[in-house]
């Protein structure tokens, strides 16, 4: 936590102490710094991998879906846009490989169509409501 403090003291993370909680946001400039980084290194599919999971354990389509599950889906509306196109970036070269080689996660089925429905339309009914 110390580093993160030192990024905020040397203006490269914004902290945001709104809505109960504290957010911490890098400057976009810093976010572009690190994604190409990740680039370079052949890492960014990976990461967004990891994010995505991390996500989904949070907000997936098993999770409650109310005002809470809605504020937070709300609050990370913008980095689920931005991790979209790298899931699918990373997806896209899984899928030229060997299927042996795939992790099992990027192998599960989603159990039906409303489990995607669900979600989605508490999104576009909360976008609405703004």
């Amino acid at each position: 936590m110390s580093l993160v403090w030192e990024l905020a003291e040397r203006s490269l993370v914004s902290i945001d102490r709104s809505a109960n909680e504290t957010r911490y946001r890098l400057l976009e400039s810093v976010r572009a710094f690190a994604r190409e980084r990740l680039d370079e290194r052949g890492e960014a599919a990976t990461v967004a991998q990891g994010l995505s999971a991390w996500f989904l354990e949070r907000l997936g389509p098993w999770c409650r879906i109310d005002r809470a599950w809605i504020g937070q889906v709300g609050g990370e509306l913008d980095n689920l846009r931005a991790l979209v196109p790298l899931v699918a970036d990373g997806a896209r070269r899984r899928r030229s490989s060997s299927p042996a080689r795939w992790p099992a996660s990027t192998t599960r089925r989603v159990r039906s169509a409303k489990e995607l429905r669900k979600p989605s339309a508490s999104l576009t009914s909360f976008r609405r409501r703004r």
